[in-house]
């Protein structure tokens, strides 16, 4: 699994949903919570985030066989956020 550490302002996110609103800015959209996001990068950028890991590889198992829209090209992937230490 690709694990995501680098993201553009360099700033320490405490959220897995602000990391991919900095990672991938130009996402049609950004949905869900937690640090395990399925990326759907056919044409437009698309992410959804999940808190269990589990969860996160069903939904990429679903949209790799029934597709991500009418531009569908199957690049799909899975990756964990890392967020680091966090300090208050």
């Amino acid at each position: 699994m690709k694990v995501l550490t680098v993201h553009r302002c360099g700033a320490h996110h405490r959220l897995g949903s602000a990391f991919a609103r900095c990672a991938f800015p130009y996402a049609s959209w950004i949905n869900g919570a937690g640090i395990y996001a399925v990326i759907r990068l056919c044409g437009v950028t698309r992410v959804s985030l999940h808190h269990d890991e589990a969860d996160a590889v069903r939904v990429l198992a679903k949209v790799d066989k029934a597709g991500c829209g009418d531009r569908c090209r199957g690049k799909h992937e899975i990756a964990r956020i890392d967020l680091g230490e966090v300090t208050s």
